[in-house]
């Protein structure tokens, strides 16, 4: 039997993940808009192959998958780690047990957020936070919790990786005609509780009044 072209090998999670990194850091350098990084990782998502992989980010300067090691390697200063994100590093574990969890003023955001709780009540307010990234991933694991976020205008949040067991999602925020500064994407399951995406309060009103 033949060997496998390069470009027909399977690719695994950790590469999936790795590119995954490189378009976040491609969106904080302006080769690519937010936009386009929600349209880069849904296909690096589905990628099964090198050669499916790879056609993500070819137009990106020095990123490729390593054809040897079948591991995602540097390959340009573009393609270097994301700062801060090593171990313990680049992400926050919030967990919050029949209690009350908020954040809220100038509080810092790593590119990535871990929510474990249990019939909680949670609110995440990022108006006014200091962003690591201009892409953040919020995995939830939650049972019988309300969850709030709470994003400005130029916001643009996707919760369709989230799976509810008996759960509910609501999201209600209008996206501002100019460019979106921040992207956030949710995944995760929610049992028996309540994610719920809006904008501060007041801000239908000063639309209407035009301020």
């Amino acid at each position: 039997m033949g060997g496998v072209d390069e470009k027909d090998l399977r690719v695994s999670d950790a590469e999936r993940e790795h590119i995954g990194q490189l378009l976040q850091r491609a969106v904080g350098q302006g080769y690519i808009s937010i936009a386009e990084f929600g349209e880069r990782m849904d296909q690096a998502m589905a990628a099964r192959t090198r050669g499916e992989l790879n056609a993500v980010v070819i137009d990106l300067p020095g990123m490729r998958l390593h054809a040897e090691a079948r591991e995602p390697v540097p390959a340009s200063p573009l393609a270097q780690p994301i700062p801060g994100s090593g171990p313990g590093q680049g992400s926050v574990l919030l967990r919050e047990r029949f209690g009350t969890l908020t954040r809220k003023g100038s509080w810092t955001v790593p590119g990535r957020i871990e929510l474990r709780t249990l019939c909680s009540d949670v609110t995440l307010d990022f108006t006014s936070a200091r962003l690591a990234s201009p892409v953040l991933h919020i995995a939830i694991d939650d049972k019988a919790s309300t969850i709030v976020l709470i994003v400005n205008e130029n916001t643009t949040v996707d919760t369709s990786a989230v799976e509810t067991i008996a759960g509910t999602v609501t999201t209600r925020i209008t996206p501002s005609a100019a460019a979106p500064r921040l992207a956030i994407m949710v995944s995760g399951k929610l049992w028996f509780g309540t994610l719920k995406v809006r904008h501060p309060r007041g801000t239908t009103l000063r639309r209407m009044l035009g301020s």
